[in-house]
């Protein structure tokens, strides 16, 4: 019906067309990474935490994303360091597509010294009480009609306990504050 269609009618169609296919692709995409992460043989590389961290600040400063880390263990963890850089970047860009201007990282042993806590603390909108039992739902998103597809956390939550690692969302009276128990190498 092309031919019939007024023009404005026909640019709406085209358009809705082609924002439904970028959307099939992003959740194409994801899926794809799920996959890969669920499949995941763990590699016994180590990360220097420090040093992952500063590499990603000047990629996500440039985004309007600042990231403030105060005294970084050097300590190895025992994840391979582009899971872990997947796992943050994850972390970043939701904090990115939810108003944070700031995420600070904060990290904490154990008594044992045998798990690291890494708080990601950003200062944006946060998350709802109604939606806090909800974000490691795979396709829980809010951003749906952004684009969002509901599977970075789920993604996040494969790649860690691939590496003996888990993520909780933790209780902060204001921004989103997640909480990721990283294993240290040994």
């Amino acid at each position: 019906h092309m031919d019939t269609m007024p023009p404005e009618r026909r640019q709406r169609f085209l358009d809705n067309l082609l924002s439904d296919t970028q959307r099939l692709k992003n959740l194409v995409n994801r899926l794809l990474e799920l996959a890969r992460a669920d499949a995941i043989e763990p590699s016994r590389q180590t990360s220097q935490l420090p040093e992952l961290v500063r590499a990603m600040q000047n990629r996500f400063h440039e985004r309007g994303l600042d990231i403030e880390a105060d005294a970084l263990p050097a300590t190895p963890l025992a994840i391979a360091p582009d899971a872990l850089e997947t796992v943050l970047g994850n972390l970043f860009d939701n904090s990115l597509h939810h108003g944070a201007t700031l995420v600070r990282l904060t990290a904490n042993p154990n008594s044992t010294h045998e798990r690291l806590f890494l708080s990601v603390h950003d200062n944006g909108q946060g998350i709802s009480a109604a939606n806090r039992e909800r974000i490691f739902t795979p396709f829980f998103t809010t951003r749906r009609n952004e684009g969002g597809t509901g599977l970075g956390l789920e993604i996040v939550v494969s790649l860690l306990k691939a590496y003996n690692a888990t993520i909780y969302l933790g209780s902060a009276e204001s921004g989103a504050e997640f909480i990721l128990e990283l294993a240290l190498a040994h």
